[in-house]
């Protein structure tokens, strides 16, 4: 009798591990079909991750990665995820309410055929969607990552995709810990009397802010293929989210491509004249665009 309680046992464990592996395999199935499906507009190189998540919100700490953390490893400062999240969010007692787990897949990874070798994208996909799509922009020089306090948290608990962006630039490195005088010609000093020095990737030749508007539209794009990949339909509605830097974005890419967007909300947006950024003013100044019932871009 002993004998074949320990059969059965074996037998058990053996099922286990049968499902388990099935359950891991599937999960590597559902990125490599994205994965596959997306080949011809993101990367899967050393520097992508894509995993199933039992938790798509930031109570998992695997949702947001570690600052500096991307393989091969770039010079500090310029991947900063858990910093970027916090520049637009409130403080923690304030933030969005986390009140449930939303599993699902998230991919991070490089948009392909930029030049700069720079522009990310972030992509969630909740298991429980409700058949939309909200595309965010990233303020300042920031990550993709960048809205998940502020824009994920929320979004992925009511079911939509989730798509972010970092405008095509990885955000600054350090060019001099001590130095009375600029360390290279595109240095900056962290303030007037400071003696440390760092370089904007935005600075760079390479990474004009024109090219901010088509990294948001290619993003918006990108993020639709995903949904129609994972889900087999294309989203019923897409909105664009930003603030800031991030708000511009979002104004600019309903003025450049209508079509793709549904509704958006800009929150504190920069604006741009004549090659001049500023922000709007002192006040919060928000813009909301509803396609179904103003079905003209704002201008």
């Amino acid at each position: 009798m002993l004998n074949g309680f320990r059969a059965c046992w074996m037998v058990a464990v053996a099922l286990g591990a049968v499902v388990a592996g099935g359950t891991s395999a599937e999960a590597s199935a559902r990125c490599d079909r994205l994965l596959a499906r997306l080949a011809d507009r993101v990367l899967n190189a050393a520097d992508t991750t894509c995993f199933e998540s039992v938790d798509l919100t930031t109570n998992n700490p695997a949702t947001t990665p570690a600052d500096n953390s991307l393989t091969p490893p770039l010079p500090l400062f310029a991947f900063t995820p858990q910093t970027d999240r916090s520049v637009i969010s409130p403080s923690p007692p304030n933030r969005t309410a986390i009140t449930k787990k939303v599993s699902g897949v998230q991919l991070d990874a490089r948009i392909a055929d930029d030049p700069a070798g720079e522009a990310r994208i972030l992509i969630r996909l909740p298991d429980q969607w409700n058949g939309k799509l909200v595309v965010a922009g990233a303020s300042g020089t920031r990550s993709e990552f960048n809205g998940d306090f502020a824009w994920s948290d929320y979004v992925v608990q009511q079911g939509y995709a989730y798509v972010s962006q970092n405008k095509g630039i990885l955000n600054f490195f350090v060019a001099s810990l001590n130095s009375a005088t600029p360390p290279e010609p595109l240095a900056c000093r962290l303030n007037p009397v400071s003696t440390v020095w760092v370089h904007f990737y935005d600075n760079d030749p390479a990474t004009p802010f024109t090219r901010w508007t088509p990294i948001m539209i290619e993003a918006t794009r990108i993020g639709r293929n995903a949904v129609s990949a994972h889900y087999g339909s294309r989203p019923h509605r897409t909105y664009a989210v930003g603030t800031s830097n991030g708000g511009y974005q979002v104004r600019r890419a309903l003025e450049t491509a209508p079509e793709l967007y549904d509704g958006a909300a800009c929150v504190k947006f920069s604006k741009i004249d004549q090659g001049v950024g500023y922000c709007s003013s002192a006040k919060i100044d928000i813009l909301l665009f509803d396609r179904q019932n103003h079905p003209s871009v704002p201008t």
